[in-house]
């Protein structure tokens, strides 16, 4: 065994997150379904949608729905910005995008060091959190991207959601 192979194997597990903010809170997308990050553009209206959406682009030839992931998360929604980003996710074709009040850092995030998980029986509201990670000393929720995603595709199928 080599030096670089040892060194892997005795190294903790190490994820790559994108970390944002949402009405103050520090919130993170592992990076693996992450296809890019974009500037806010202009939206096309999109009728009869829950008022997360907030509209679709064209994104590369395809039709990208838009989810105020503050709205979904019923926090208050801020006016875009300067700072404001879309976090363009996609999975088995199926593609969406996570408007964001500001990317703060894409980090590499130890799992060893793990501060704990929400208990998501005992709070709906974190069903769709993963863990909760120190990031600079601040609390990071990291969303469980999977989840979120199985359950948006659910409703753009035409079943129901219940964000």
């Amino acid at each position: 065994m080599n030096e670089a192979e040892r060194s892997e194997e005795y190294s903790p597990a190490i994820d790559q997150f994108v970390v944002f903010k949402l009405h103050n809170e520090l919130f993170g997308f592992g990076i693996s379904l992450i296809t890019e990050i974009i500037e806010v553009v202009k939206m096309n209206f999109v009728p009869r949608v829950p008022d997360f959406v907030i509209g679709a682009i064209n994104y590369h030839g395809r039709i990208v729905a838009i989810v105020d992931l503050a709205d979904f998360f019923h926090f208050p929604s801020k006016e875009t910005d300067m700072h404001t980003r879309i976090i363009v996710i996609e999975k088995n074709n199926f593609s969406i995008g996570f408007l964001v009040e500001e990317i703060l850092e894409i980090t590499d995030l130890s799992q060893a060091p793990e501060e704990g998980k929400p208990l998501v029986e005992a709070e709906a509201n974190n069903k769709y959190i993963e863990n909760i990670l120190y990031v600079n000393d601040t609390l990071c929720h990291i969303i469980d991207v999977e989840s979120l995603l199985a359950n948006l595709k659910n409703y753009f199928e035409g079943d129901t959601i219940d964000g």
